[in-house]
């Protein structure tokens, strides 16, 4: 399914390009151009003022798609949609790995090495700099502003701190929304299962490279969901964590989207987040590490580095993946300095901050806020 369908039927022009990493992987981005309009949250337009083709990258988490950003029946509820109508030039990055970011022009699927650069470090180090450098690039900006959410967030905190802690220049403001680094205290279902019975591992040894791929799941969901809807919902409640805030009845159109996959090597660094209580690159081995880490053991991110940007972060009191005290555990660790709000929301579980009837309402307006005063100052 092509994610512009659901931009396009929500009443927004919707185009694709292509953001080139260094190690060869084709990103699929989701461009919604600015559509200034009064039709969408015209108090807090009004209020914050208009985007003046700003740009605003949207990097959604793990497993998930561009699609979370714009996955609401009403595009008001939806922050693409409404960044748009505000007139910011608004982009949404497929992360690797995903079935829409799959393509590689210097590795095969066949090759060991594609499946192990499909990992939230990769990400960070390497999907970061290349679409914030492409949005740059066709912008002719200077720079913009980010929005990551779950895996998202610790593509933005490990870019900021540990890969690139001079990129923070490139951009005005990072919102953080669930922030997944460490994960430690999780208790979403099916990642704890994982960590417990080390299925990662044993699908690696079985040579299975692939999670999660939306193929056969987006045919068994659409063929279900428009009948028993609450139980779409449930399945991807037992991925990230139980949700009171998801629409059931958006369900159908979601899971033509989303799972939209990631590898197995992925999954097994987080088997090794919830068990090792680090927040550190994949620990492939010695001989791997000393290849990608050119050292014979993994890294420890240094949240505490970060000299920027400035950074507003959101999380929830029932979010099941990225719990409160391992968030927590994170702003204790990046300066003070650098963060300019934190706001944990009472009832908030990990997909209401992008698939939430409320997010709209609890969330949002905080960033239009921002680049509101960051936009009328320019």
């Amino acid at each position: 399914w092509d994610i512009c369908d659901q931009v396009i039927g929500l009443g927004f022009g919707c185009e694709h390009y292509v953001s080139p990493t260094v190690d060869g992987f084709q990103l699929d981005v989701i461009h919604i151009p600015p559509q200034p309009t009064d039709k969408l949250d015209a108090d807090a337009i009004s209020r914050y003022g208009a985007g003046n083709n700003y740009p605003v990258i949207l990097q959604h988490g793990l497993i998930d798609t561009a699609s979370a950003w714009v996955a609401n029946y009403y595009a008001y509820q939806n922050l693409g949609t409404i960044l748009s109508a505000a007139g910011y030039d608004v982009w949404m990055p497929n992360a690797r790995g995903n079935h829409y970011s799959l393509n590689n022009t210097i590795y095969s699927d066949s090759d060991s090495e594609y499946w192990e650069r499909i990992d939230m470090d990769f990400m960070a180090k390497y999907d970061m700099p290349a679409n914030i450098n492409y949005v740059l690039s066709y912008t002719g900006r200077q720079t913009l502003s980010y929005v990551g959410h779950s895996q998202g967030g610790m593509m933005g905190f490990g870019a900021f701190s540990t890969w690139y802690p001079q990129m923070y220049k490139q951009v005005d403001y990072f919102f953080a929304l669930a922030p997944a680094c460490w994960v430690h205290h999780t208790t979403a279902i099916a990642i704890v299962l994982l960590a417990d019975l080390d299925v990662a591992q044993w699908l690696e040894l079985f040579g299975v490279k692939s999670f999660l791929d939306n193929s056969f799941m987006e045919w068994l969901l659409s063929q279900i969901c428009p009948d028993i809807g609450g139980a779409c919902a449930l399945l991807l409640d037992f991925i990230c964590g139980f949700s009171s805030q998801t629409n059931s009845s958006q369900m159908a159109t979601i899971t033509r989207y989303t799972p939209g996959g990631t590898s197995v090597s992925n999954m097994l660094h987080w088997e090794q987040e919830v068990q090792t209580e680090e927040w550190a690159t994949h620990d492939f081995g010695s001989t791997l590490n000393l290849k990608y880490w050119n050292q014979t053991s993994n890294i420890q991110y240094t949240p505490n580095a970060m000299v920027g940007p400035k950074t507003i972060v959101f999380y929830g009191t029932d979010d099941a993946l990225a719990d409160p005290a391992d968030v927590e555990r994170l702003l204790s660790e990046v300066p003070a300095a650098v963060v300019l709000e934190q706001h944990l929301l009472q009832g908030y579980a990990h997909l209401d901050f992008t698939w939430g009837v409320n997010a709209h309402i609890d969330v949002y307006p905080t960033i239009l806020k921002y680049l509101g005063n960051l936009t009328n100052a320019h």
